[in-house]
């Protein structure tokens, strides 16, 4: 699925006028949350590497199972920290991919993919009244939306993927396959980790 020089170019270009200026708005509309914890950022952060180093393999495509990880991240700091970890996991992860020089555009084109994901499903989150540092153990409203912010989260991803796989990689065949359902399976079975990691860090009266 090769991608025509114009297209890479318009890919980076793209990124170049969304994501910086993006993310400067984040910062200004959903500063970070938090007050000299870089032990615990750069914990969150090194836990976020490493995860996105050892991608799960499924018929030789990597399944990215990233989320639980922001979900945490997303609930303890808020939107700006969570968007900046992405965007690190990204760079991380293909990275590791070795990915090769035809395919840099790659680069840009998954962070334009998780600036916009991280983006929305924060500002949905919020607008329903959700907060930074929720008290999961006492407010049932806050897990239903925490469990929204992941559901929007995971969904947008796959919106965006496919996409960017019919659009881009202009493809004829069906995204929404086998892979589809077991990426999705593994990705649900896995988000709970993102609660007890939050709920544990919260408990250790870290927050």
């Amino acid at each position: 699925m090769a991608v025509n020089q114009n297209t890479k170019i318009t890919i980076f270009l793209i990124w170049l006028l969304l994501v910086p200026a993006g993310m400067y708005f984040t910062y200004q509309k959903y500063p970070p949350h938090f007050s000299g914890q870089w032990l615990e950022l750069f914990a969150f952060l090194t836990l976020t590497a490493v995860v996105a180093f050892m991608p799960m393999v499924i018929n030789n495509t990597p399944i990215f199972l990233i989320q639980w990880v922001s979900l945490a991240t997303f609930l303890s700091f808020g939107l700006f920290i969570e968007m900046v970890f992405a965007q690190a996991a990204v760079i991380v992860l293909l990275l590791r991919l070795r990915v090769q020089k035809d395919q840099y555009f790659r680069i840009p084109l998954n962070l334009i993919m998780f600036f916009l994901v991280s983006l929305f499903s924060g500002v949905v989150y919020y607008s329903l009244g959700g907060k930074t540092g929720p008290s999961l153990l006492h407010d049932t409203n806050a897990i239903w939306l925490a469990a929204l912010y992941a559901v929007v989260n995971y969904f947008l991803n796959q919106v965006i993927i496919s996409f960017y796989f019919y659009t881009i990689y202009k493809s004829k065949e069906s995204y929404f396959g086998k892979d589809f359902i077991v990426e999705t399976i593994t990705t649900f079975l896995t988000l709970p980790l993102g609660f007890v990691l939050y709920m544990f860090y919260n408990q250790l009266d870290l927050i």
